[in-house]
């Protein structure tokens, strides 16, 4: 009896070594697998992060301080002509439209020399093949460890519609003035209180109502102008139910 004791001992011994062993193997492999899963999770949040930066609408530079591109996005590299090696290692100037050159060199000197962490500024681009491009730019300093500033990260945007739009109505209030001004008939806008201040008036107003110079006349408030009071308050009403 003591002889098979030891025999079925011995079995018990080796069945647990044996599931040692086994689950040994299972806790290599899970952790194999898991390297795995972790390399790939690393690299699909790369991958995705990469596009992100490079497909982003805006234009993204990284930049030394003294103008040296450290990356820039495709998008940037797109919009100005290039290709992202010709802008890399390059200095940022040279895609800087040369009559705001100066300006844009003053505006991040300052920047520095004031460790302005974020500022924003409005300029011209030159593209490789000579298109302008006006941009809004938000800067960003990054520091080292000295509290030196290592880098200026930049978000630009293409404003070149915006600013063509905007040049558009600019010249257009600008014909409206010339024609306005040389009409011979009296014009004028003002705001729509109850009192009146004169916004714009023409020659011909101010000589129709006997002024001597148009800035006297525009000191003058609106209602005064009205010999019945009423009539203004029902232009006022007329105006407002028409929006």
């Amino acid at each position: 009896m003591p002889h098979k004791n030891r025999d079925a001992e011995s079995d018990d011994i080796r069945r647990l070594e044996n599931e040692i062993r086994r689950l040994k193997e299972e806790n290599a492999r899970l952790k194999r697998l898991e390297e795995i899963d972790s390399g790939e999770l690393l690299q699909t949040v790369s991958t995705r992060y990469i596009d992100l930066y490079d497909n982003a609408p805006d234009m993204f530079f990284s930049i030394r301080p003294d103008g040296t591109v450290i990356s820039v996005n495709q998008t940037g590299a797109r919009q100005l002509g290039y290709k992202k090696e010709e802008l890399v290692d390059h200095p940022v100037w040279k895609v800087v439209y040369k009559e705001d050159l100066q300006y844009v060199q003053s505006r991040i000197e300052n920047i520095l020399k004031n460790k302005t962490v974020k500022e924003e500024l409005e300029f011209r681009k030159i593209t490789k093949d000579g298109r302008i491009l006006y941009v809004n730019e938000r800067t960003k300093l990054v520091f080292d460890e000295k509290g030196k500033v290592s880098e200026i990260r930049i978000t630009c945007r293409d404003i070149t519609d915006k600013k063509e739009a905007q040049g558009i109505l600019q010249e257009q209030e600008e014909k409206y003035r010339t024609l306005t001004f040389n009409l011979n008939v009296g014009l004028y806008r003002s705001t729509a209180d109850d009192k009146g201040e004169f916004l714009e008036i023409n020659p011909a107003f101010v000589k129709m109502l006997g002024y001597t110079s148009k800035k006297k006349l525009m000191s003058t408030p609106v209602a005064s102008l009205y010999v019945y009071p009423e009539d203004r308050k029902a232009l006022q009403k007329s105006l407002l139910s028409k929006g």
